[in-house]
């Protein structure tokens, strides 16, 4: 099942292409725009990803420099000693901004046509 968010699937490309060692530590992830993506967008993927329960995950809003912020915070878990294997990124779904209630799509397209 795909999470709210879609990104499951590019998170799980991404591990198997990268190689990452299935002993990841930690996740971190930005999101800005959660409205109708459910709790914890950064659990979801992982978990649609196959990340284990028992891996950390969180999720950076920021605005603007939350995938940053997430890189930032990965890193530094290295830098000081408490993760060797995090995973960082960002993700975002666009399509949802401008419409926070989901059924609102449909009333849109049936009463002004788009």
């Amino acid at each position: 099942m795909l999470c709210s968010c879609n990104f499951d699937l590019p998170f799980l490309a991404a591990l198997k292409r990268a190689n990452v060692d299935p002993r990841l530590q930690e996740v971190f992830f930005g999101n800005v725009f959660c409205a109708n993506l459910g709790q914890a967008p950064a659990r979801q993927a992982a978990l649609g990803a196959g990340i284990p329960n028992s891996v950390i995950c969180t999720t950076i809003n920021k605005v603007c420099s939350s995938g940053m912020k997430a890189a930032m915070l990965a890193a530094q878990t290295i830098q000081v000693g408490i993760n060797d294997i995090v995973v960082a990124g960002g993700m975002e779904s666009i399509s949802n901004a401008p419409k926070y209630i989901a059924a609102a799509r449909f009333a849109f397209v049936l009463l002004i046509g788009y």
